[in-house]
């Protein structure tokens, strides 16, 4: 039909060019031939009209086909893919910009990046929003928390006995619920019935005062100011002395048939307690070591030169430094990936012992000595033997 139009449309254009030229040709002999011209614009106005109509009946009646047979499908009420459908507003925006002569692409553009920009500061606001609420809601929980806890203990009930035996101060106590030891420095080690508080075994030997102890249902093991550590095997009775410190032993860690050792001489030495036999030597710290902790294959250390030293056990290699305390070390406990760590400094500090970074501090009234861990609390002791919940 297009094409049909196109022609018409072009010999229409022919004739009025044709007409226009016979009409300067013929001007002057007008009046002569002013009938004959009448009578075949009459008949060629007709022709026009008479071929116009039969396009248009031609289209008509044409048999919408393509020359191989098959029926031309017509579209126009098939629903459009949804990957080239537009919103209204989309297409709205771009015929109104294409009305007006313009370009819309880069306007668009610009849009959409401020609408990205605006979408990402609402996402860094609902974020930080986010953290102050969990942050504050943390500071209720741990608020109330701690009144628990202490409210448990105000409330508690305890049957006190008091052991006595030792006549000089008690350095160390070891307990598995049913029995205790103790030591201290009268030079022995008492074990004692918790059910009936009476003295069921008393280990003698070192030569000076005991400063840290350790038991299982195999060993008992003994550190002492006189540079030895002593291993009874509750079985047969047997005694072993380790000499390899030259100053005294201030703290004992047990893990299986691992021993490890730390003095005042600054050293920390690694055992076998099958063979007896010192294995491995570590050294780095430039005061005396008070404390160890194992952590998985590692070895954590603290010590009087105020710092915490993380040791690879299979190397012998120091891999960290913690720094933070301003004095002496003298605890360390861990829950799970989280170091804590008292100090003659007054304060519990968390760490991370993945990156080394020191998380929290906690002030304590008094110097901090040993520390207890409760599934969502810690317990800290003094000097003064006062205690604090911290959560």
């Amino acid at each position: 039909f297009a094409k049909r139009m196109s022609d018409h449309d072009h010999h229409s254009h022919e004739h009025d060019h044709h007409d226009h030229d016979d009409h300067d040709h013929d001007h002057d002999h007008h009046d002569h031939h002013h009938d004959h011209d009448h009578d075949h614009d009459d008949h060629h106005d007709g022709h026009h009209h008479q071929k116009e109509k039969n396009s248009f009946s031609s289209f008509a009646s044409m048999n919408l086909n393509e020359p191989n047979g098959h029926k031309i499908q017509d579209d126009s009420d098939d629903e459009e893919p949804k990957s080239l459908k537009k919103h209204p507003s989309e297409v709205a925006i771009t015929e109104e910009a294409y009305q007006e002569g313009e370009d819309p692409i880069p306007r668009m553009k610009k849009e959409l990046f401020q609408l990205r920009t605006q979408m990402q500061t609402m996402k860094n606001d609902h974020e930080r929003e986010l953290k102050s609420m969990q942050k504050r809601l943390n500071a209720l929980l741990a608020v109330h928390e701690k009144k628990s806890v202490k409210k448990r203990l105000r409330r508690a009930t305890y049957t006190i006995k008091t052991l006595t035996g030792h006549t000089a101060g008690i350095s160390a106590v070891q307990s598995n619920g049913k029995i205790a030891m103790t030591t201290g420095g009268d030079k022995v080690i008492n074990v004692w019935d918790l059910e009936t508080g009476k003295c069921l075994q008393t280990l003698s030997g070192h030569t000076s005062g005991v400063c840290c102890l350790f038991f299982d249902d195999r060993h008992v093991i003994s550190g002492s100011w006189d540079k030895t550590i002593r291993i009874w095997d509750r079985k047969t009775s047997e005694v072993r002395t380790l000499k390899a410190h030259v100053n005294g032993i201030r703290c004992l860690q047990v893990d299986g048939n691992v021993m490890i050792s730390g003095a005042a001489d600054k050293i920390i030495f690694v055992w076998n307690l099958e063979t007896a036999q010192c294995e491995l030597i570590l050294k780095g710290h430039e005061g005396g070591v008070y404390c160890l902790e194992f952590h998985g294959n590692q070895l954590v250390s603290g010590s009087a030169d105020k710092t915490i030293k993380v040791w690879d056990l299979e190397s012998g290699r120091c891999t960290k430094t913690l720094r933070g305390h301003m004095e002496d070390v003298y605890c360390l406990k861990f829950k799970k990936e989280i170091l804590i760590s008292g100090s003659g400094d007054k304060t519990l500090r968390l760490w991370d012992i993945r990156s080394g970074d020191c998380l929290k501090v906690l002030i304590h009234p008094e110097p901090v000595y040993t520390c207890h861990l409760g599934d969502n609390f810690i317990i800290t002791v003094g000097l003064n033997l006062k205690f604090q919940v911290e959560n």
